[in-house]
C-alpha cells in the first residue's frame, strides 16, 4: 500500500511540474509575442474601457462623444501597435544595410582593412578602480567614469623600443 502512494505522489508530483513548465513556456511564449509586436497598446487601453465599464457605467460603443473619443483612442493605440510591429519586423533586421560603412565593428570575425582604426584593450584601473584605461599600441588613454560618460582624463604614451620618427 506504501509502494502504491509513494508512486501516486510521485506521479502526480511530475505531471503538477510538467504542467507548470508547459505554463510557463506559453506565458514566456506569449509575453514575447505581445512586446514583439506591441500588443500590450491596445490590451492597455482595452483594460481601461473595462474598467472604465465597470467603474463609472461607460459604454465605448455607443457613439455619443465620449465614445467618439474612446474609439480615437483605441485606434491611437492600434496605430502605435502597427508603429512597433514595422520596427521589430522591418526596420530593425535591415537596420545594418542602412548603417554608414565608416562605422568599425571589433566584434566580428571579418577581416578589418589595414587603414581601419586599432582596437584598444580595455580594462579598469587597479590602481584607482574608477578609471578605465583603453590600451593601445602605443598609448595608454585614461578615462573617468561619471554619471554622464566617460570622460578623458589622461592620455599616457609608452616607450619606443628602436628608432624614433
Amino acid at each position: 500500500m506504501k509502494l502504491g502512494g509513494c508512486f501516486f505522489g510521485s506521479t502526480l508530483t511530475a505531471i503538477f511540474g510538467l504542467f507548470l513548465k508547459v505554463a510557463k513556456f506559453v506565458g514566456e511564449l506569449l509575453g514575447k509575442i505581445i512586446y514583439y509586436f506591441g500588443l500590450y497598446f491596445p490590451i492597455v487601453y482595452a483594460l481601461y474601457g473595462v474598467v472604465l465599464y465597470f467603474v463609472f457605467d461607460f459604454n465605448p460603443f455607443v457613439l455619443d462623444v465620449n465614445g467618439k473619443l474612446f474609439m480615437f483612442g483605441f485606434a491611437l493605440s492600434l496605430l502605435a501597435m502597427v508603429i512597433k510591429a514595422v520596427k521589430n519586423l522591418i526596420i530593425r533586421p535591415y537596420k545594418k544595410y542602412f548603417q554608414r560603412s565608416s562605422v568599425v565593428e571589433y566584434g566580428t570575425d571579418q577581416k578589418l582593412s589595414k587603414h581601419a582604426p586599432e582596437a584598444p584593450t580595455i580594462y579598469k584601473s587597479k590602481v584607482n578602480p574608477g578609471i578605465i584605461v583603453y590600451e593601445y599600441s602605443n598609448r595608454f588613454d585614461l578615462y573617468e567614469e561619471r554619471d554622464d560618460g566617460l570622460v578623458l582624463v589622461d592620455t599616457e604614451f609608452k616607450e619606443q623600443k628602436g628608432r624614433r620618427w
